[in-house]
């Protein structure tokens, strides 16, 4: 679908947007010393989500390579969903459903 094409593009190149913040209370929060010891794809996961939830997405994250889209890693395309969502100006409740936080 539109969602499926826009995922296998360079979503790190898609200026951020005024998307509309996820509340989730209960995320959790890790300690700098577990962060540290995350894989890249995990890190870059963990952060994006806080971002989201946060509303605030930093200059370096926004700008963060992501891996290349394979379905088998999930992790990749979890992280793709995210950072396209933090593009999107729009109300996409297709979108925000996709989004793992």
């Amino acid at each position: 679908g539109p969602i499926g094409k826009l995922l296998v593009d360079d979503v790190w190149t898609l200026p951020v947007g005024e998307f509309e913040p996820i509340p989730v209370p209960d995320f959790p929060e890790l300690p700098p010393e577990v962060e540290r010891e995350l894989s890249n794809d995990a890190r870059y996961l963990y952060r994006i989500c806080l971002a989201i939830i946060s509303g605030n997405v930093p200059d370096t994250l926004a700008s963060a390579k992501i891996g290349k889209m394979v379905q088998s890693r999930w992790l990749t395309l979890a992280s793709r969903v995210c950072r396209l969502y933090v593009s999107c100006t729009c109300d996409d409740a297709n979108l925000r459903h996709l989004s793992p936080t």
